[in-house]
């Protein structure tokens, strides 16, 4: 599989490495929301869940959480600990022990 790689403006960056780890970067909104989605219903997961990298998100609202509460079960979150996106996700509650992987410094 090749690195593909979508982009909203400025505002949002997702790659989907070779992998198959999703990295996202940017901000996760009502405006770039809908180009995550996509790129998730585009790019199916087969079997296992698949990782979507947060730690370069720098902000999310409920667009953007709408999204990630929609795919959870098929994914495992990374965020950054104590970051901003991680509380969000916390007060959500889908950061169960199966769910989220904070990085580890």
């Amino acid at each position: 599989m090749n690195q593909q790689y979508a982009r909203v403006g400025q505002a949002l960056f997702i790659l989907l490495r070779a992998d198959g780890v999703f990295e996202v970067s940017g901000r996760l909104d009502e405006r770039t929301a809908p180009a995550l989605r996509r790129t998730l219903e585009t790019n199916p997961i087969v079997g296992r869940r698949r990782l979507l990298d947060l730690r370069g998100v720098v902000d999310v609202d409920a667009a953007g959480m709408a999204v990630l509460c929609e795919n959870a079960h098929r994914l495992h979150l990374v965020t950054e600990p104590c970051s901003p996106v991680a509380a969000v996700v916390h007060a959500y509650g889908i950061d169960s022990p199966t769910g989220v992987l904070r990085a580890v410094r």
